[in-house]
């Protein structure tokens, strides 16, 4: 994994959608030339905090938007910038929220939002780094589908740990917040 990514143009006569770009590239945050995809979950998990976002029912609803948009928007990039594209990173941030709503759902009661939403971007940044079943299968698919699937099983699994990492500081009697 390389933490500096040169935003590569396989196919520069192709011509992007602009307002498709600005979408899929979460308002230009993918064109970081550090580690844009972690830029982008941590500009998720601000969004997330600034406006204390904790009912799971608008969170599921904004995922699934976030989703949807991204298969419809993410795919002009490849024919640019080719596979899987660094400049697209709408997936991570429907990635972040699906980490979020199970860490929010599923960790202990008493768990504080802040300490899920953590525990969601750590467990979401090492699985969608990491990339296990079933997700390499989507990492393989070349087309928007498949750029936003593997973000999204990285977002459960991420989910996942988080909870099981807030279980661990609840019968521990830590608190992180």
């Amino acid at each position: 994994m390389k933490l500096i990514k040169r935003k590569e143009i396989v196919n520069p006569q192709y011509k992007v959608n602009k307002l498709f770009l600005l979408i899929s590239s979460f308002f230009g945050l993918g064109f970081s030339p550090y580690a844009s995809g972690t830029v982008a979950s941590l500009a998720t998990a601000f969004l997330i905090f600034l406006f204390h976002l904790s009912d799971v029912f608008p969170l599921l609803i904004i995922a699934i938007v976030c989703f949807l948009i991204g298969v419809f928007v993410s795919g002009d990039a490849i024919g640019k910038y080719g596979k899987d594209p660094s400049v697209v990173v709408i997936d991570e941030v429907a990635g972040m929220f699906v980490a979020y709503i199970i860490s929010l759902v599923f960790s202990p009661v008493g768990s504080d939002y802040i300490q899920c939403l953590i525990g969601a971007f750590i467990g979401f940044r090492f699985f969608d780094v990491v990339k296990i079943f079933p997700s390499t299968y989507f990492d393989k698919i070349n087309n928007a589908f498949g750029i936003m699937m593997d973000d999204v099983v990285a977002g459960v699994y991420g989910g996942i740990l988080s909870v099981i990492l807030n279980l661990i500081l609840k019968f521990l009697k830590i608190t992180i917040w």
